[in-house]
């Protein structure tokens, strides 16, 4: 089993405290798109402030295609703090009961306003 693979890497994210959060990927399987129907995958991502974890809900865009997005509620942004920093986790969840195939971690910095 290759290992999953961003066809560009995400750069750290700001995220604002209340605000929706969204992050989109193109991912590869062993150097060609994954296509998440085949191979039995659903997107899913967390992102970890301190002690708090925020699940996101993971959809497909372009099954063939690799592409995904994750995203988490104004609700889920509120609860952690800001001025902080944190991390993303994105991967790929099996439906069968193989492991959770890890993507990628990005760094996420938190902030109390939009920065334009």
């Amino acid at each position: 089993m290759a290992n999953l693979t961003l066809v560009t890497p995400i750069p750290p994210q700001v995220i604002c405290k209340g605000e929706v959060f969204a992050v989109s990927m193109h991912v590869h399987d062993d150097g060609a798109n994954l296509h998440w129907t085949t191979s039995g995958l659903t997107p899913k991502g967390y992102i970890t402030v301190g002690t708090v974890k925020l699940e996101g809900t993971g959809f497909v865009v372009n099954a063939g295609g690799g592409t995904a997005t994750v995203s988490w509620t104004a609700a889920q942004t509120l609860t952690v703090d800001a001025n902080a920093w944190g991390t993303i986790v994105l991967y790929a969840d099996p439906t069968a009961n193989d492991e959770n195939r890890h993507i990628a971690t990005i760094f996420a910095r938190i902030t109390a306003e939009s920065i334009p």
